[in-house]
Order: structure tokens, then C-alpha cells, then sequence
């Protein structure tokens, strides 16, 4: 999902992505994010656009190779991404299973 809010001459985009995590990461999926970012650094201008949701890619490992290959592809369109756990209840997760995590890269 991707959106463009305009006001007072200012224009961001949002943009919203989710991939499965019961399925494998494939190179489809790798592929067609990088030119969603191609196109979206061809229509806006640098920190003028979001990208969130749950891509199911493990960022917190540093050197897993998706996620070294996500950064990559992040990096190569100037985005940065951060990662934050927001957890489903109000006690201490057991395993990764047992919250979501949320990325945003701009």
C-alpha cells in the first residue's frame, strides 16, 4: 500500500509492505523490493518517504544473510532502516514467535 499526503507545499510518501513469514524469503521478493525503491527515490526526494510494516526479514541478526542483503538493498537507495519490538502482551516475550516486529526505513 503506498500513499502521498501534500499540505503547504510539503509532500511525503508512506508506504506499507509485508511479506509473509510462512513462506521462504525469495529472490522475487528481494528483487521487487529494490525497484520499489528505485522508483520511489525517482518520485521523491530524500527523507520525504516511509517505508514500514512486517517484511519478516531477521534485522536484529546482524549477519544473516537476508538481513545483510536487505540492508544492502536499503542502503544502496540511501535509506536507512531502525527496528523496534512492539510486544503483544505485557509480559516478557519467550522466543521471537511471541511479539512483532515492526521496521520503518527512511
Amino acid at each position: 500500500m503506498c500513499c502521498r499526503t501534500t499540505s503547504g507545499g510539503s509532500s511525503h510518501i508512506l508506504v506499507v509492505v509485508y511479506r509473509p513469514g510462512s513462506q521462504p524469503t525469495t529472490t522475487a521478493f528481494f528483487h521487487e523490493f529494490s525497484a520499489l525503491l528505485a522508483t520511489l527515490t525517482s518520485i521523491s526526494v530524500p527523507n520525504t518517504c516511509t517505508i514500514t510494516g512486517d517484511m519478516n526479514v531477521h534485522l536484529e541478526r546482524a549477519l544473516d544473510p537476508e538481513a545483510v542483503k536487505f540492508n544492502t538493498i536499503l542502503s544502496t537507495y540511501n535509506f536507512a532502516a531502525t527496528l523496534k519490538d512492539f510486544y503483544t502482551s505485557k509480559r516478557k516475550p519467550a522466543g521471537p514467535r511471541d511479539h512483532a516486529r515492526k521496521r520503518v526505513a527512511t
